[in-house]
């Protein structure tokens, strides 16, 4: 699966559903999301939620990577194939940003995906 979807999951405090439009990124045989908004957050040690995509639903679980140098290597694999503002990333070219700035820009998810 690649491409845009849509996440729907219920916030963890407040409750509220959220229907999320996301790109899945596929590396290494798992399904990565990536963003900068807050709603990350309700994915921090695991939560469950359905990924739309084409017309398909699928249950699965979602895990929010809070390693400042596993997200990085994860956006790294992505921008070897991307342009940064595939990412809504702008990296001046011939800069190699560092773990540090590339994990503070986005959070990225795990999504475990099961039909």
């Amino acid at each position: 699966m690649s491409g845009i979807v849509v996440l729907q999951f219920e916030g963890r405090l407040s409750g509220r559903h959220y229907s999320i439009p996301a790109v899945v990124h596929p590396i290494e045989g798992q399904m990565v999301v990536f963003t900068d908004a807050r709603w990350a957050a309700n994915f921090r040690g695991g939560s469950a939620l359905d990924v739309r995509h084409n017309g398909t639903r699928y249950s699965t679980t979602a895990q929010l990577i809070e390693d400042a140098p596993t997200t990085a290597a994860l956006l790294r694999r992505v921008l070897e194939t991307k342009k940064p503002r595939a990412l809504g990333l702008s990296i001046d070219g011939g800069y190699a940003p560092t773990d540090e700035e590339l994990s503070s820009a986005r959070h990225a998810i795990i999504l475990e995906l099961r039909a």
